[in-house]
Order: structure tokens, then C-alpha cells, then sequence
């Protein structure tokens, strides 16, 4: 009896690991465990199955690198790994043999589909100054660049909401020119605030007695030089941006 229990065991777990090996479920738990530990997200159990999810689906390789950038938090440790696999996603030929090349017209989708949201568009302009065009080949430190700032834009946008919103209590969507003046007063009290409006360029509102949401984020975009849109990037996922440049030089 205990002999037929055990075979009985044994042929249930060949089963499982058979089934496992042909569904590919095990590579997929595999991968989803990897990055459970290596984001650590606050919400472990809503991140599974939002990966399970999307593993559900038939996903093209630009939603792909989406789900990668927005893992986790710009500034995480597991951030740059999953940069990396981002643009190894969009970098890899559909049967995944061999580099294909990620272009312009790629990267533009990608930040497009990253802003969205966005009050203002910043990626032609963001493209422009990386002097890249759609047929352009895109490597890794100039995505990583593109990445960072769109990112950048986003965090900047999301407090500008905020200092507006506290600058009009009544919510009339708008707020005085002196308010305005006030904000950037205080902004050069602070260090790394004035360096930035320093290098910036003022665009005083002059004539205009109340500002608009619109207007006043126009006027704090000119005033604020923001870091990580040009090719200079202090985080190369792949370590290659700085054999690059010794290449070149």
C-alpha cells in the first residue's frame, strides 16, 4: 500500500514538472520571483498579478519596455536593470537571435507612451535636443538619457500640479502675478533651485495679473533648466557610455 502510495506521488510530480516544462509556466514564475526580489515594490501581491496579468496577454515588445521602466521607481536600485532590459526588449529581433537596432521613431513611441498624461508636450522637444530623428539608430546611453528626462519632466510636472493647487485654495485655476513672483523668490533661496533658474531663462509674465495653470507651468518650464536631457547621464545601465567616449577621444 505504501509502495503504490509513493509511485503514485512520484508519477503526480514527473506530471507537474512536465506540465510545467511544456506550458512554460516555470520560467514565467521564475522571472516574476526575480523581480519581486529585486524591485521589492510595496505592494508584493498586487505586483504579481499585475505581471501575471500582462504575461497573460500577447504583449508587443514596446508595452514590454513600458512594464520594465515602470517597475519600479526612478532612483531604485532595480531601476537601471530594468532600463537595461528595456531597451534590450526593443533592441532584439521578434525571434530574440540577435540585436536589430532600436530606432528614432521606436524611442519617440516609447516617450509618447510614457507622457501621456502629461500636461504639455516634451517629446518632440526632447528628441530635437538629442538630435535624433526617427530613423535614427538609438544606443544606450542616449536612451537612458531620453528615459531620465521624460521621467524628470514627470516628477517636476507632478509638484508644479501641487504648488499650483496650494497657490489656489478656491480652485479658479488661476493665480495672481505676485503669487508668481513669490514662488520664484523663495525658489532662489534655496541652493540647487537657484543654480537651476540660473541657468535657465527668466520668463517674466509682465503685463499678465493672473496666470493661468498653463501659463504659469509655460513660465516655470523657461525658468527651470532641467538636468538629463542632453546625452550627459550619470547612470549607464550597460556601463558602456564611458568606453564610448574614450573611444572617441
Amino acid at each position: 500500500m505504501a509502495a503504490s502510495s509513493a509511485n503514485a506521488n512520484a508519477t503526480d510530480k514527473h506530471d507537474g514538472n512536465e506540465y510545467l516544462e511544456r506550458s512554460g509556466v516555470g520560467v514565467y514564475i521564475q522571472d516574476a520571483l526575480t523581480l519581486l526580489l529585486e524591485n521589492r515594490p510595496e505592494h508584493p501581491i498586487m505586483f504579481l498579478v499585475e505581471y501575471f496579468q500582462a504575461a497573460d496577454k500577447v504583449s508587443s515588445p514596446l508595452s514590454r519596455a513600458y512594464r520594465y521602466i515602470r517597475m519600479t521607481p526612478r532612483g531604485r536600485p532595480a531601476y537601471l536593470p530594468n532600463l537595461a532590459s528595456a531597451f534590450t526588449v526593443l533592441n532584439t529581433m521578434r525571434s530574440g537571435q540577435r540585436p536589430c537596432g532600436l530606432t528614432g521613431r521606436e524611442l519617440t513611441k516609447l516617450l509618447y507612451l510614457l507622457s501621456n498624461e502629461f500636461p504639455v508636450d516634451v517629446v518632440v522637444p526632447l528628441m530635437r535636443r538629442l538630435r535624433k530623428f526617427d530613423s535614427d539608430l538609438i544606443d544606450i546611453p542616449t536612451f537612458t538619457a531620453a528615459i531620465n528626462a521624460c521621467l524628470i519632466y514627470e516628477e517636476l510636472f507632478d509638484k508644479l500640479e501641487w504648488l499650483f493647487k496650494g497657490c489656489d485654495p478656491q480652485s479658479t485655476g488661476m493665480i495672481t502675478r505676485d503669487r508668481f513672483a513669490e514662488i520664484v523668490q523663495v525658489m532662489e533661496l534655496d541652493g540647487d533651485c537657484r543654480k537651476r533658474i540660473a541657468s535657465g531663462k527668466r520668463d517674466d509674465p509682465a503685463g499678465k495679473a493672473v496666470l493661468t495653470y498653463r501659463q504659469f507651468l509655460s513660465a516655470m518650464l523657461q525658468l527651470v533648466d532641467l538636468p538629463m536631457t542632453t546625452l550627459e547621464t550619470d547612470a549607464d545601465p550597460s556601463g558602456q557610455q564611458q568606453q564610448q567616449q574614450q573611444q572617441q577621444s
